[in-house]
């Protein structure tokens, strides 16, 4: 039996080293780095650990917003403080990018796969257009990282039409009253909304 050795266990180390085993090699999966920062109640749903916690809009989005992304920005995406341990101004930048390609990094122990949010999307056949292999060979692939992960998210708000790749292996995340009568109030209205550039997307695509 061959062994193979797999270094890092960020997302892709880690699909590596399962698919591996699954082919029946001997794999061994290496990785240090960074501490992650313990969560408050590891085995808690969302919604649980919103209530469990004192300040949960602090340690979701930051004493001061810090978390959430402002407007007219090209920053894809910001961590919260109980995630910023994810990446530092220690961890070596790539040394490429343009501009609608951000690659970047992290020395944590398991890479970026501590990180929230849908982040993590699969590319479609638009983006593989000019490149060697395309989206109809590599759909399987994402359907099998996508059934691992796995993946959380309505499939009917605006946002969808843009995840073309989003294989959904989870139902939508129940949301609270308040938030299903908002979302309620902007689907009657959506038509109003949209024709003054504004659109409504749930908050539990998640991976």
């Amino acid at each position: 039996m061959s062994k193979v050795i797999v270094v890092g266990a960020g997302v892709s180390g880690a699909h590596a080293a399962l698919t591996l085993l699954e082919r029946k090699f001997d794999v061994e999966l290496w990785d240090v780095g960074r501490e992650e920062n313990p969560f408050p109640e590891s085995e808690t749903s969302f919604h649980d650990l919103k209530k469990s916690l004192d300040d949960p809009i602090a340690y979701f989005l930051g004493k001061d917003l810090s978390a959430l992304i402002p407007p007219a920005t090209d920053e894809l995406l910001r961590y919260p403080p109980s995630r910023e341990f994810l990446t530092t101004s220690d961890d070596p930048l790539w040394g490429f990018g343009s501009k609608s390609f951000f690659p970047f990094g992290s020395l944590n122990k398991g890479g970026l796969a501590n990180g929230w949010g849908a982040n993590a999307l699969s590319f479609d056949a638009d983006d593989l257009a000019d490149w060697p292999v395309s989206f109809a060979e590599m759909e399987s692939a994402y359907k099998t990282v996508y059934q691992r992960i796995p993946v959380a998210g309505p499939g009917d708000d605006d946002l969808t039409p843009y995840l073309l790749g989003a294989f959904l292996s989870q139902p939508a995340m129940q949301m609270s009253g308040v938030d299903q009568r908002l979302f309620q109030v902007y689907k009657n209205n959506s038509k109003a909304f949209n024709k003054m550039g504004v659109r409504m997307v749930r908050q539990d695509w998640l991976l």
